[in-house]
């Protein structure tokens, strides 16, 4: 009997049925919720409807908060280098047409350009290690901001 799923529904099977492929999506997922938050922090107060057109809008995607955390300087070049590299490692499970690992030569061409890639690194290893340092990287700036902000507070700022 041929298989009628239809090639989105397949895709859906990879990501909810591959522990692989919906684990680098997830983590992906948690990285772009802190750079939002990130960047609510550093922005100076707005309504929320102006928040959603914000973040609905020109800064609705993954690959713009990251480069606009760079471009405002919340976030070092290694950080940027990383998250580069999470994204695309994301993307290439979230539009794979055919069962993808860590191992899978397209994640590893992707798993490469992380700052830490050595010959022979574990693949998901360092994927993990990667989106482990950049969320701590994230959290640490988004608390320093916080301080910053409340210290201004005291002082009356």
């Amino acid at each position: 009997m041929a298989d009628k799923k239809k090639p989105w529904e397949k895709v859906m099977d990879e990501v909810f049925f591959n522990a692989e492929s919906g684990h680098a999506i997830l983590r992906a997922a948690v990285l772009d919720q802190l750079l939002l938050k990130l960047l609510l922090t550093h922005m100076p107060p707005m309504s929320n409807t102006f928040a959603e057109e914000v973040f609905d809008g020109p800064l609705s995607t993954f690959s713009a908060k990251i480069d606009v955390c760079r471009a405002l300087g919340l976030i070092d070049a290694d950080t940027h280098r990383d998250l580069r590299a999470i994204k695309a490692v994301r993307n290439a499970f979230a539009h794979a047409e055919e069962t993808v690992h860590f191992e899978s030569p397209h994640i590893v061409k992707e798993v490469k350009k992380f700052k830490d890639w050595k010959q022979g690194a574990d693949a998901r290893k360092l994927f993990d290690a990667a989106a482990t340092w950049t969320a701590a990287a994230i959290r640490a700036k988004t608390d320093a901001l916080i301080f910053a902000h409340a210290m201004s507070k005291e002082d009356g700022g």
